[in-house]
């Protein structure tokens, strides 16, 4: 299969990506996939998907969960130490500093 070596479709798009599980890093990965900058928000216990596997030789660890690898390839990713407002305000000026 042909790479495409000039911009993605999302090209100069920035994403925030908010959500937990499966569905918002999917949705999130396909856009990163297409060009657009997705920066993963996780809480300070991070994103449930870390705890699930397949895991390299059946050994639980959040930093290699392959689910978790998957869903977030092409994104940068900060974590979140605050909850709800505070959290989103914090979200979004360093997102539009583009300090993440």
């Amino acid at each position: 299969m042909a790479s495409n070596a000039g911009p993605g479709l999302l090209d100069g798009i920035s994403v925030v990506e908010c959500g937990q599980g499966i569905s918002a890093s999917f949705a999130a990965r396909l856009m990163a996939d297409l060009g657009a900058d997705v920066i993963k928000v996780e809480t300070p216990h991070g994103d449930n998907a870390r705890v699930r596997g397949p895991f390299p030789g059946d050994r639980s660890d959040p930093e290699k969960s392959g689910l978790f690898i998957y869903l977030n390839a092409n994104k940068r990713g900060i974590k979140s130490i605050y909850r709800r407002k505070k959290a989103a305000r914090c979200c979004l000026d360093c997102c539009a500093a583009r300090t993440c």
